[in-house]
């Protein structure tokens, strides 16, 4: 009973190691924890001039490790559909960046919710990314409650230009797996743009962009399916202790 209880975890140690390598090349349907990219300085979200402070490029970052943010990428894609659909959600904590910290005056817990439809693989290759129309549309939200009152803020992808270095969305680790901006693990990047909810003229700023890193949460059910299995090992070696020493 012991060695097929070892067995066992064996098996999901091997299973947890191979979807470890195969989730940095293969973005299989299902729920992700965002992180800020090691390439970011300390952000998963980034939106210029989300609220006009001052006369220069006011910069919000986001905080996707911080204590208070839970953010998750959903990407739900069925065998028989063309395209699949990425959901972006949950509440990240962040503000104004003012000489490297946040301005607390501007800074609170907000509210994310965006979703792009028609998420294809990039040809050639098995990352994914936005493959639909080049107009802005109001696909997602940002809302919060800075400094005297709440806020909220429509979101859009920022419509791609010839030249552009970065797409509209993209998930993976680029081509032939070579990783983004120093990290092999699966990327997500992209240009967004924002407009205060209800109005119109969309806004870009300088350089507002998702750049966060994607893990499984089912590494969560790998980590306690090992623990439960070992626990069990170990009960049971504990088990026939006793009855030896009775």
């Amino acid at each position: 009973m012991r060695n097929l209880i070892l067995a066992s975890a064996a098996l999901i140690l091997a299973a947890a190691s191979n979807m470890s390598s195969l989730s940095a090349a293969v973005i299989a349907p299902g729920l992700y924890e965002l992180q800020n990219h090691p390439a970011s300085g300390g952000y998963g979200l980034r939106l210029d001039e989300l609220i006009d402070v001052s006369a220069a490029n006011d910069v919000f970052q986001f905080d996707f490790d911080h204590p208070n943010s839970t953010i998750q990428m959903e990407y739900v894609h069925s065998p028989w559909a063309v395209s699949g659909t990425i959901r972006i959600f949950g509440v990240v904590h962040g503000g104004l960046v003012n000489g490297g910290a946040l301005n607390q005056n501007y800074t609170t817990d907000w509210n994310i919710d965006f979703t792009y439809s028609n998420i294809r693989l990039v040809s050639g290759d098995d990352d994914l990314r936005y493959n639909g129309a080049n107009t802005p549309s109001r696909w997602g939200s940002i809302s919060g409650t800075p400094g005297a009152g709440a806020v909220s803020f429509d979101l859009s992808y920022k419509p791609f230009v010839a030249g552009d270095v970065t797409p509209v969305l993209r998930i993976g680790n680029r081509d032939d797996d070579l990783g983004h901006l120093g990290f092999n693990g699966v990327s997500g990047w992209g240009k967004l743009a924002h407009v205060p909810d209800g109005a119109d003229n969309w806004h870009t700023g300088d350089n507002s962009e998702w750049l966060f890193v994607a893990v499984p949460e089912a590494s969560a059910f790998w980590a306690g399916g090992l623990l439960a299995v070992l626990a069990a090992a170990s009960c049971l070696s504990q088990r026939r202790k006793a009855v030896s020493a009775a």
